[in-house]
């Protein structure tokens, strides 16, 4: 079995310390109640949703023998958790979403054809996300995917788990020159 728990990790402390920073400034700014309020709200948010996360003990990614599991993600976008079993999963996809101004690394599931969708999943929609390497992951894909955000893809116990409980699924790796490849 492979888990990874969500934790505070480089990404987040700026975040954390920008929110920190706009909830202790907030009432010295000499702005109008409402914006001190939003300031506030927009910093708690900063802070709070990882430290959630992190105090709970949540599960952001399990591969075990009955499958994979995506932890569940709270913030701006509310994902519920989903476990996918192995006799329906085709592929793990690893890729590195190009936002433009930022890059996140993701772990996605695709779907053998005919499977049916995992129940809390969310309907694939939006267009495909370019990679890094110039390719696009579909947005089924997408729907059934995790960033790698307060929480960090250990590959070797990602390969040695699905090695151990599902040995004929493929792991491709969408940012290595643009080819599918086993890490």
């Amino acid at each position: 079995m492979y888990e990874e728990r969500y934790g505070w990790h480089d990404r987040e402390v700026p975040f954390a310390a920008i929110g920190l920073v706009c909830v202790g400034m907030a009432p010295f700014t000499g702005e109008s109640p409402t914006m001190i309020v939003l300031m506030v709200a927009f910093g708690l948010l900063l802070v709070g949703v990882p430290t959630v996360a992190v105090v709970t003990g949540r599960v952001a990614l399990r591969v075990d023998a009955h499958g994979v599991t995506l932890g569940r993600v709270v913030g701006v976008v509310y994902r519920r958790e989903v476990h996918v079993p192995w006799p329906h999963i085709a592929e793990l996809a690893l890729f590195t979403a190009d936002m433009g101004d930022y890059q996140m690394g993701h772990l996605g599931i695709r779907l053998r054809p005919g499977a049916p969708p995992p129940p809390g999943a969310p309907r694939p929609s939006g267009s495909p996300v370019r990679t890094v390497s110039g390719l696009y992951v579909a947005p089924e894909v997408l729907a059934l995917s995790r960033a790698f955000q307060s929480w960090r893809l250990n590959r070797a116990a990602l390969v040695a788990a699905v090695t151990a409980h599902a040995p004929g699924t493929p792991i491709v790796d969408l940012d290595w020159l643009g080819a599918p490849r086993r890490p």
